[in-house]
């Protein structure tokens, strides 16, 4: 998703395995911080149904660099990053790639998201990071029967990666439905 220069969500580019996107940075993530050996089964899919929080308070560890914090918290509800910040995630999704391999003939959707970042020349992006859901950056008009884009400038559910962690990551995180 894109913002354009009225401020008005926009989709951009569309990738077709989710799994490569969110779900592998979710999974990284776990994998190497929060996964308990001694549980069968311990993943971030089967944790995030009953109120665990190990990967998504990660966004606020400061035992992890502020690059995988950023990229984490990229995948959240409602985030934002603003255009002045768009150099910083693209070099934060690159190193995210570099310090989490991706797993050996997975898909690895990262760098090209980095790329779409820097080509972006809208005022902001954000994710809707999984078809299991509606599409956060669009309202139903129940007077027009159609979707509207959300917009930054009247819009008040987002809030900006980057301003979030720069306060300390004190912020109280949403957490991905």
């Amino acid at each position: 998703m894109f913002f354009d220069s009225s401020g008005l969500a926009t989709i951009g580019i569309t990738y077709q395995n989710s799994w490569a996107g969110a779900a592998r940075i979710w999974g990284d993530l776990f994998d190497r911080h929060c996964k308990d050996p001694n549980l069968p089964f311990d993943n971030w899919m089967s944790s995030s149904g009953n109120g665990d929080r190990r990967l998504w308070d990660l966004a606020k560890d400061s035992r992890l660099g502020m690059y995988a914090r950023a990229v984490h918290a990229f995948t959240f509800n409602n985030a934002i990053v603003r255009r002045e910040h768009f150099a910083n995630l693209a070099s934060d999704l690159r190193r995210f790639t570099v310090e989490y391999h991706s797993k050996p003939g997975h898909v690895d959707h990262l760098p090209a998201w980095a790329e779409a970042i820097e080509a972006c020349d809208g005022i902001a992006v954000a994710l809707h990071a999984t078809t299991v859901s509606e599409n956060p950056w669009f309202n139903w008009d129940e007077g027009s029967e159609e979707y509207s884009p959300y917009c930054l400038e009247t819009g008040t559910k987002h809030w900006e990666v980057y301003d979030a962690l720069a306060d300390g990551g004190h912020l109280n995180l949403p957490v991905p439905s």
